[in-house]
């Protein structure tokens, strides 16, 4: 893990960004990277800070998840609280650590709204509390955390404009910009990863569709590990 949760004299847990994690070690998206790579420094820059926080927090979440044991509900209050004091304090503007202080600077600088990490932090949650996706509807609500809120965040330095000097935020809505290709590029995901996904536990299929085409979860991590798939698998996909 990249970060950890650690304990203040206070006693309340927080999240503890480890600035020294590699950029690329964390990169799984190399398609955003390549094309952040053609703006200017500064705004690349605020690109690479903004994913690594979400890309944090998400490996969070897979990392438990891949244990393959049930989540508590002590468990999951505690990620709760844990992910609910670092939001109010991005809120507040009070930092616990020096990744989350160059975080708060770089959203200053370059007007970035804050609920793309409050919608994160909720699917994540979301995804611990729950052992699958009943259907195709809660699995594309559970996106807009997951997949869109990150994307937005890219639409939106896409967007960005410098008027007389001052800098400008985008004219266009960036949720609605990303929500197409966002979740279009999840589903490639999902299917590009189907094998180590199932190796680490993590099954993104809903429920909805595995009864359409009469599969479950231990058929699909067999198939995953190396038995022939069938038609059912290529009907899924």
């Amino acid at each position: 893990m990249y970060f950890h949760f650690r304990m203040t004299k206070t006693a309340a847990p927080q999240i503890d960004f480890l600035v020294d994690s590699s950029f690329e070690d964390i990169l799984t998206n190399p398609i955003l990277d390549i094309a952040a790579r053609v703006w200017a420094e500064d705004r690349y820059e605020a690109f690479r800070v903004c994913y690594r926080s979400m890309r944090l927090i998400d490996d969070l979440v897979d990392d438990r998840q891949a244990t393959g044991k049930p989540v508590t509900e002590a468990e999951l209050a505690g990620y709760r609280q844990r992910l609910d004091n670092w939001l109010e304090g991005m809120r507040r503007k009070e930092p616990d650590d020096g990744f989350t202080a160059e975080l708060l600077r770089i959203t200053d600088s370059f007007l970035i709204p804050l609920w793309p990490w409050e919608r994160l932090c909720r699917a994540m949650l979301y995804e611990l509390s729950r052992e699958e996706f009943p259907s195709f509807l809660s699995f594309l609500r559970y996106t807009e955390g997951a997949a869109i809120a990150p994307a937005a965040i890219f639409m939106h330095l896409c967007g960005l404009r410098q008027i007389r000097g001052k800098t400008e935020p985008p004219v266009y809505d960036i949720r609605q910009a990303a929500r197409p290709l966002a979740v279009f590029s999840y589903l490639v995901h999902i299917m590009r990863d189907f094998q180590k996904d199932m190796a680490a536990g993590l099954n993104y299929f809903p429920r909805q569709l595995l009864d359409r085409f009469n599969l479950t979860v231990p058929e699909l991590r067999e198939m995953a590990a190396g038995e022939k798939p069938d038609r059912r698998l290529r009907g899924l996909f």
